[in-house]
């Protein structure tokens, strides 16, 4: 599934977009807050439906389901910072989880039969 692969991708550049806000060279955590927010929420949600739609892919709905939704836990985090900051302090941890998730469905798919990359290793 090349959507969960983008998504680690994606991810693993998420803690260099945070120091561009923490350490001045950004304005603020926008660039963060975009990927995060929008990019990697829209390709989690557009890799469940994948899941669903691919009778070869099937299987991996569950685990997309758990990427989505970890996804969408993952942007509120930072909201309970004032009232919960030890829940906020989950945001980097559940990145590092989703990341791994993500990397996770990608080696599963490409092992799935038909699949054009299982050919080629």
């Amino acid at each position: 599934m090349a959507l969960t692969g983008l998504f680690a991708l994606l991810a693993v550049l998420q803690p260099f977009t945070f120091g561009l806000g923490y350490f001045g060279a950004a304005d603020s955590y926008e660039i963060h807050e975009i990927i995060g927010g929008s990019v990697l929420h829209g390709i989690a949600l557009l890799a469940l439906i994948a899941a669903l739609a691919s009778p070869d892919r099937r299987q991996l709905w569950p685990l997309a389901l758990g990427l989505f939704v970890l996804a969408t836990i993952q942007i509120a985090l930072p909201a309970t910072r004032d009232d919960a900051a030890v829940l906020a302090a989950l945001h980097p941890l559940l990145g590092i989880a989703l990341i791994g998730m993500a990397f996770d469905m990608h080696m599963r798919a490409r092992k799935l039969p038909g699949t054009p990359a299982t050919a080629q290793v």
